[in-house]
């Protein structure tokens, strides 16, 4: 059976949009994604609307669901490059959408969604598109708003997309990532805590080195 006819229409109650942009993003991230990460982003979708849903906010699906299922595509070979893996995923996510015939304000969003979804204190002060595809990510990656997720709707979720190993995996993703990058794409970010325990020999200034280093005597 086709992997697309079979793809659920809904996923522990949240119904997956029935758009062919949708279906274009979750091919393409198929396409590109070790399963490990094709089911991260899936789940990060779910989670966040059923985190929506119970908050009862209003959000537009088709928009959150592309973000979501599109945030880690510069982990990918299909978006790698020499910045920061959430700002080559969100040109190639922007790409992606406008190609397909999402409106410029709506590709913005998506851009927007992915680029901040690692800076929860940013993202969440934006519109909820946005915000949600960090809220989920934060569950899936730190059980963060795990809480908010009845027990039959994890159980059914990760019945159908398993985690997979998913904390060692995706942390060895990351750091496979940023080693191929300049040392300084990580300053100041959680990336560069990551490489400083995982890449040998790894040189980073923190902020404090950086501002006593350089420009100003005081």
């Amino acid at each position: 059976m086709n992997w697309e006819t079979s793809f659920p229409k809904e996923i522990a109650g949240v119904r997956v949009p029935d758009t062919s942009l949708v279906l274009g993003a979750i091919r393409l991230a198929r396409e590109v994604s070790s399963p490990l990460l094709f089911n991260h982003c899936i789940r990060t979708f779910v989670f966040g609307s059923l985190i929506a849903e119970k908050h009862s906010v209003k959000y537009d699906a088709e928009v959150a669901c592309v973000a979501a299922v599109l945030h880690d595509l510069g982990l990918t070979d299909h978006a790698h490059g020499p910045r920061r893996f959430e700002v080559e995923g969100a040109d190639a996510a922007k790409r992606f959408a406008l190609k397909h015939e999402m409106s410029e304000e709506k590709a913005e969003i998506v851009w927007d969604a992915i680029a901040l979804h690692t800076a929860s204190g940013i993202s969440i002060e934006k519109r909820m598109e946005i915000a949600l595809t960090q809220i989920g990510a934060s569950v899936d990656v730190f059980g963060r708003g795990l809480e908010s997720i009845s027990e039959s709707g994890l159980k059914a979720v990760l019945e159908q997309f398993p985690r997979l190993d998913f904390k060692n995996g995706f942390l060895e993703l990351l750091t496979r990532s940023w080693s191929s990058k300049p040392p300084m794409v990580t300053a100041f970010t959680f990336g560069a805590e990551i490489c400083r325990n995982h890449i040998p020999g790894f040189q980073c200034p923190t902020f404090s080195q950086a501002m006593h280093g350089a420009g100003f005597s005081s």
